[in-house]
């Protein structure tokens, strides 16, 4: 309906009714082509918008995969040469601490200083070299990503048998072998990853205390990586145990007195 029918209807083309009818067709057809209109123009609008917004949003999400994916690569590599520092560490410990570990109490002092047999070879600063050195002297650059309770769980493992062996080595040097784990500093590495518990059980074996030290802080280190790779828990969620744990080595000289 155009203009110039309105006006033939006004000037008395049709009667009055048919006309206030035709009228009211006219402008609620006029009115919801305009509301059309404008709704079909705000859809559209909400359309690009919720394009745009999808596209940022992907680009963020693909963002966060990205570099989550990376940053939890670092972690696991991290993790992976934390432990295979442990393995080294077992690999490269004085044989003579094998062979003091089938020592009941009695044996150490006098007799463990005076033994002498082709299958116990002394300690030397070779050998306490060697658990600091090579690929051990870098673990510190894998700290950030393995997170502070697996790096004090490492250092545990490093400082109790580098100070067995300096205990062992001073007692056969002295002709007479000290019980170690009665040194404070191996006493305080036994406090920081044993409950009191784990201290007694640790206390009432007669022998293999080294075997069962080392192999319990390595069922630690595993158990706490495990939580860490399958997403149970954070590198940060035990920031309090580890640092209680390095707290008490914090001042002390791994040779001591």
């Amino acid at each position: 309906m155009d203009i110039e029918f309105i006006k033939w209807l006004a000037t008395g083309g049709l009667g009055g009714a048919v006309i206030s009818f035709l009228l009211k067709s006219w402008f609620e057809t006029r009115l919801k082509n305009s509301i059309k209109h404008e709704y079909d123009s705000k859809l559209l609008e909400l359309k690009n918008a919720l394009e745009k917004d999808s596209a940022a949003l992907a680009l963020i999400q693909n963002h966060y995969r990205t570099t989550n994916a990376a940053g939890h690569d670092k972690v696991l590599n991290s993790i992976s040469y934390l432990w295979s520092s442990i393995v080294e560490l077992r690999k490269v410990k004085p044989s003579i601490l094998t062979f003091s570990d089938v020592l009941v109490e009695s044996e150490f002092g006098e007799d463990f200083g005076n033994h002498l047999h082709e299958n116990v070879i002394d300690i030397t600063e070779d050998d306490i070299n060697k658990l600091f050195s090579g690929k051990l002297e870098t673990v510190s650059e894998h700290r950030l990503f393995a997170g502070e309770l697996l790096s004090s769980y490492f250092y545990s493992y490093q400082r109790i048998i580098g100070r067995i062996s300096i205990v062992i080595q001073k007692g056969r040097m002295n002709k007479n072998v000290p019980l170690w784990w009665e040194d404070e500093i191996c006493k305080s590495v036994i406090s920081a990853v044993c409950n009191e518990k784990e201290k007694e059980v640790f206390n009432q074996l007669r022998f293999q205390k080294i075997n069962w030290l080392l192999n319990h802080i390595e069922q630690k280190f595993l158990s706490a990586a495990n939580q860490i790779i399958s997403g149970e828990s954070s590198i940060d969620k035990a920031f309090e145990q580890s640092a209680r744990i390095m707290q008490k080595y914090s001042n002390e000289e791994l040779r001591g007195k």
